[in-house]
């Protein structure tokens, strides 16, 4: 008797075990995006191609990740997830700051966003889909 209890328990345990792990899976959604990052500050700028851009859309710590930006999420709903917030970081011994915002569209997968220092300004409008996971 005392064994299958035991054996019962362990059951149990992995099965909550993996539907915790199915959980967590959910609350991060991985995306690979393409389309074009364009000089915000420049009045003929082209745009310049951005290829296979790796976007993190982490709702467990409520953050969008994309180009080395960890930026909170403002607003969840049913079609968008709008994100917002200030970056700061050192380069070549200096402090930065950089503002993001932006908005992923749940639907389309579109997703626009604004990067700006003091002296830049970029505008990136991407399309993104759901990457394939290597592992």
């Amino acid at each position: 008797m005392t064994n299958m209890i035991t054996f019962t328990a362990m059951v149990l345990a992995g099965v909550l075990a993996w539907q915790q792990a199915q959980a967590a899976e959910a609350t991060v959604i991985t995306l690979s995006c393409n389309g074009n990052v364009t000089d915000g500050k420049s009045v003929d700028a082209k745009p310049d191609p951005v290829n296979k851009l790796g976007v993190v859309v982490n709702f467990a710590e409520q953050n969008v990740s994309f180009a080395g930006y960890v930026v909170p999420i403002s607003r969840v709903d049913a079609a968008n997830v709008t994100f917002e917030g200030e970056v700061k970081g050192v380069a070549f011994g200096l402090s930065l700051s950089t503002t993001v915002s932006g908005m992923v569209d749940r639907v389309t997968g579109a997703m626009t966003a604004t990067t700006q220092t003091q002296s830049t300004m970029l505008n990136w409008d991407l399309l993104c889909k759901p990457a394939n996971r290597l592992f």
